[in-house]
């Protein structure tokens, strides 16, 4: 996928403007059709062949109309919506697109408030629905957008596979980071809504996110968009575009998937499976009584104490600072457990995010109150709020896997 990078910014540009260009051609012809089917007057379906200018930005949302997703929410602000479609030095213009289920009235009432919208004489040319929504819409939508529009209610989106399908043909993905922007966006891939925000009210949420769309499109893809050399390429929207198909056809992909299955799970679970069964199931009998004897002593386990003097102090980014758990393990060897540390920089939520377990290490037992020491180091890596904690998990080489029901202790 780094073979992207040699692509020509000419050939990309143009191939995809002529994607563009069909995308316009296609939407035309179908909303026409549309225009048939609902009885409109000749002169209406006419104009149709003028809507939409196979020349400027082009936004696109398209999937299943939930209301989680969010359909309606660039409309939120229809005065602020109106100037960045009708800029004149800078335009852009949106198609959308998809279907509600027959069961789920709410979402089709978002479909029928938008297309209310593309009704008004301020958004004609500019803001169309295309219906029935199927596989041939969507291939000229993912192929001929410029970005791609996402903007769920964080945390319910799971996936978002329409975004990979538009980061694979060069389309610039607008997300909210939910679902698998989360670990697809970065600065060179693509635009972010907000920072992974969580809310506890819908209508503050859907206000401040219409906002940061808003102004994100505003500050950012319009004006890197239309930022072109003297050839008129914009070569910052290009490098985005061959930074965006490389990590979806590297990170997104079946082939991907394939080799993680295998190479993290069938393989060694086969492994596994052969060590198992090996000498009359030796060994299986034996974790099987291990487990059950964990299970039995798990409540004993406590953590005392967690000592970490240079929270005290200022701590900087580099800094190394040693961290001291005091656990009380009962009858459990300290040998069968693991001690690890998380640590790493702090969201709105106060949840820890991209953190790598640090192993502490048993370092003194004091026999007299039973009470095992366990030591190590943590790096501070981010500037910002910082947040540590410890968690406790069985330790045996021939489990399969260390995260067991109900066999773990956080502080």
């Amino acid at each position: 996928w780094k073979n992207i990078e040699k692509i020509p910014d000419a050939e990309l540009w143009r191939i995809h403007n002529r994607r563009r260009e069909r995308l316009v051609f296609f939407a035309r012809k179908r909303l026409k059709k549309q225009l048939q089917r609902s009885g409109a007057s000749h002169i209406e379906i006419h104009k149709a062949d003028q809507i939409l200018d196979p020349q400027i930005l082009t936004i696109c949302f398209a999937r299943r109309f939930s209301t989680y997703k969010r359909g309606n929410l660039i409309f939120s602000d229809l005065n602020r919506l109106l100037k960045l479609i009708n800029n004149e030095k800078y335009p852009m213009q949106i198609i959308l697109a998809g279907k509600a289920h027959p069961l789920d009235n709410p979402g089709k009432e978002i479909i029928k408030e938008i297309y209310h919208y593309t009704k008004n004489e301020r958004f004609q040319n500019r803001v169309i629905f295309l219906e029935d929504y199927d596989i041939n819409v969507a291939k000229y939508l993912v192929q001929g957008a410029d970005v791609w529009l996402n903007n769920p209610r964080r945390p319910l989106e799971a996936s978002g596979t329409s975004g990979m399908k538009a980061a694979l043909n060069g389309v610039l993905n607008l997300s909210i980071l939910d679902g698998w922007w989360c670990e697809g966006y970065a600065d060179e891939t693509g635009f972010k809504i907000g920072n992974g925000e969580e809310y506890d009210n819908n209508e503050v949420q859907d206000h401040l996110e219409a906002e940061m769309l808003y102004n994100t499109i505003e500050k950012e893809v319009v004006p890197l968009f239309y930022d072109t050399d003297k050839n008129n390429i914009p070569t910052d929207w290009i490098k985005k575009m061959k930074a965006a198909i490389s990590m979806a056809g590297k990170d997104f992909s079946s082939h991907r998937m394939l080799i993680d299955y295998t190479q993290k799970f069938y393989i060694p679970g086969i492994e596994a499976s052969i060590k198992l069964r090996e000498n009359n199931m030796e060994l299986t009998k034996s974790v099987t009584e291990w487990v059950e004897k964990m299970s039995q002593s798990w409540e004993s386990i406590h953590i005392k104490d967690v000592q970490i003097p240079e929270m005290e102090n200022t701590i900087y980014v580099g800094q190394t600072f040693p961290i001291k758990i005091f656990i009380s393990l009962g009858d459990i060897n300290p040998n069968d457990v693991s001690v690890e540390i998380i640590s790493g920089k702090l969201d709105s939520q106060e949840q820890i995010h991209n953190y790598k377990p640090t192993m502490a290490v048993l370092s003194e037992q004091n026999e007299s109150d039973k009470i095992s020491i366990f030591s190590g180091e943590v790096i501070c890596k981010e500037s910002g709020r910082f947040g540590i904690t410890v968690r406790i998990i069985p330790n045996n080489e021939n489990l399969l896997h260390t995260f067991k029901p109900k066999l773990i202790q956080w502080w």
